[in-house]
């Protein structure tokens, strides 16, 4: 059985084409929990109905606690043996947990990934991770936390559910990327990939990523500071990329906050600048971090307003 974990947060007007296309799915052995993190609008109602006419639907309401709060109440009533996870925004392709079930089933592999397609004002961008069949996870963390792959997020792959030990940490932003380096932190081997395109995520603005303020936007530095002490104290092979990817974050994190005008932007970039100040020479020293992230530390190091400049967010 395959476990599909849905958390929901105002989603009326997308939450029944991802309810469908979960429905739709060829491979039939599912338990889907859809769990209502406190919306305010329909999304209950509709999640409700679902639950009465489906008996493989597992409904659940929550006091508003965040996105990761609501995928831990997934998790803690899950009894599949493999999980997966699905926005209340995105929907999927009818073959998608079947391949991903026929890609780690019978196997040692500790997860499978498929590509995905990004839908943006209607138009669909193809997102391809790898075109191998199988990848070892500790290339697969460091290309994460490289920022090569978008390789942090928590949908799209399958897990084996008796490996994950760790549940999502309560952090407003990155928390999937926390969760998915956990997993193949403590839970080394190989990953089974998918070319296919399976899974649609369509951006918009009230999606979970999107739209984050300084205050949410601290938990991209938090998270990326957590995975580098992470991986020193554990004297892992990880801490260079760690430092790229604090780097990275942090990078991000004033590029989003740019124009916000409030004192935790104010207090966001200033910590975003000390640490990129602390961590520059390290990353522009790595050879395996990206042209991106170096051209970034150049130019952050000439003008914060030319880094905003060059990447049009001003």
């Amino acid at each position: 059985m395959v476990s599909v974990i849905v958390p929901v947060y105002n989603r009326e007007s997308t939450i029944e084409k991802c309810i469908n296309s979960i429905l739709s799915q060829s491979y039939k052995d599912l338990e889907i929990i859809l769990v209502n993190d406190g919306s305010s609008d329909r999304s209950g109602t509709i999640c409700e109905h679902y639950s009465s006419i489906d008996d493989r639907i597992k409904y659940f309401k929550i006091y508003n606690s965040g996105v990761a709060e609501a995928r831990n109440v997934g998790l803690r009533n899950a009894v599949g043996e493999y999980v997966t996870f699905v926005d209340s925004d995105d929907y999927l392709d009818k073959e998608y947990v079947s391949i991903l079930f026929n890609a780690i089933d019978n196997t040692h592999n500790v997860m499978a990934i498929s590509s995905y397609s990004e839908i943006i004002n209607e138009k669909e961008y193809l997102k391809h991770q790898y075109s191998s069949v199988e990848y070892p996870s500790d290339k697969y963390i460091n290309d994460m936390l490289y920022c090569r792959v978008q390789g942090g997020l928590c949908w799209g792959k399958i897990y084996r559910r008796e490996l994950i030990h760790t549940l999502f940490e309560k952090y407003n932003y990155c928390e999937d990327v926390m969760f998915v380096f956990n997993y193949l932190f403590f839970n080394s081997g190989s990953i089974s990939v998918v070319s296919d395109p399976l899974y649609h995520y369509v951006r918009h603005e009230k999606s979970i990523t999107g739209g984050k303020k300084a205050s949410d936007l601290i938990d991209a530095i938090l998270v990326a500071e957590a995975i580098y002490k992470k991986c020193e104290t554990n004297n892992s092979c990880h801490s260079k990329a760690a430092k790229a990817f604090i780097v990275n974050n942090s990078l991000f994190a004033y590029l989003q906050s740019s124009k916000e005008k409030s004192t935790d932007a104010d207090i966001l970039r200033n910590k975003i600048k000390k640490l990129v100040a602390e961590n520059r020479k390290y990353v522009l020293s790595d050879k395996d971090a990206t042209i991106k992230t170096k051209g970034a530390c150049i130019l952050s190091s000439i003008s914060y307003g030319l880094l905003t400049l060059m990447y049009g967010l001003v």
